[in-house]
């Protein structure tokens, strides 16, 4: 099920931007070989009223990574995924990587075998509200031949407050600041709305459920 998370603010007092980010799982390879990718990035004037909203579609989808910049990534090819499906990413004979589509695989995860030509890249995430590309949420770089990578994905929301992220970066290193929410969006319905405020004593930015 899709879920819609709506956000406003009024008279903060100084700009905020707020970067939401899905955290995989620590395996021991995260920030090494597994990065997160920035979903989200969204802006709130310091004066008047400002809203964003966010559609998270639960539908995932294994891609072959383009990266500009070395840290924008986008797809240039992708499959959808499920739980318990598995793809396999191969290279046609003009040396492009592509996706077959899911097969059967481990019942308990989502899956991607490399069988390229060389260690290749992949990522993983969420079909866009019109299906018609991916939203980037985590990247794997240069993922050697014949392993696979295998992913149990919990839609646990992460929000900061940064002024220093773009959506669709990988995210090199552990951020900083103190999430300000977090949120498993498999526990809201449909839709949800949200207020974002700076706390008068502290001077930090808050979220809260309206």
């Amino acid at each position: 099920m899709s879920k819609t998370l709506d956000f406003s603010s009024n008279e903060l007092g100084r700009d905020v931007t707020l970067v939401l980010v899905f955290e995989p799982h620590n395996d021991g390879s995260l920030y090494q070989s597994l990065f997160p990718v920035a979903w989200k990035v969204l802006t709130f004037s310091a004066a008047g009223a400002s809203q964003a909203s966010v559609r998270y579609t639960a539908e995932g989808a294994f891609f072959v990574p383009q990266t500009a910049g070395g840290d924008n990534v986008f797809s240039i090819d992708y499959k959808r995924i499920d739980i318990g499906g598995k793809c396999v990413m191969e290279t046609d004979d003009e040396g492009m990587n592509f996706l077959n589509p899911a097969v059967e695989g481990n019942p308990n995860s989502m899956q991607c075998e490399i069988n390229t030509s060389q260690p290749s890249s992949v990522g993983f995430g969420t079909l866009s509200g019109t299906r018609s590309t991916v939203e980037p949420l985590m990247f794997w770089n240069k993922v050697g031949v014949s392993n696979t990578v295998s992913l149990k994905f919990t839609p646990k929301l992460k929000v900061f407050a940064e002024h220093d992220y773009h959506e669709k970066q990988i995210i090199r290193g552990k951020i900083g600041s103190t999430v300000i929410l977090e949120q498993d969006l498999d526990d809201l319905p449909s839709s949800s709305q949200w207020v974002v405020s700076i706390d008068s004593g502290t001077g930090e930015v808050t979220i809260e459920r309206a």
